[in-house]
């Protein structure tokens, strides 16, 4: 996996741009939302994710243990199962 990823978004050089949020209408959605963290993510990716789930209103938020910023790369089969377990609930 490692050796397959280029570094891109690592790379490159432009100013990062801040996401701009529309909470008043993410609060408003009517929808179950999973959110995936690695227990080891990027403490930037971990802020958004603590932005929505406070701001989302069928928010459920599951953390990887032992995974970083690519939970769903470094530890598939737990991540599948996660979500399979979340879709059984909302289902």
């Amino acid at each position: 996996m490692v050796m397959d990823f280029s570094g891109g978004p690592w790379l490159d050089h432009a100013p990062a741009k801040l996401l701009d949020f529309d909470l008043k209408a993410l609060s408003q959605l009517r929808l179950p939302v999973l959110l995936i963290n690695g227990e080891r993510d990027h403490a930037d990716f971990v802020e958004v994710s603590d932005r929505l789930e406070a701001t989302l209103p069928d928010a459920e938020r599951i953390r990887i243990p032992e995974a970083g910023g690519f939970p769903t790369w470094e530890y598939p089969g737990r991540v599948n199962a996660e979500v399979r377990q979340f879709l059984e609930r909302v289902g």
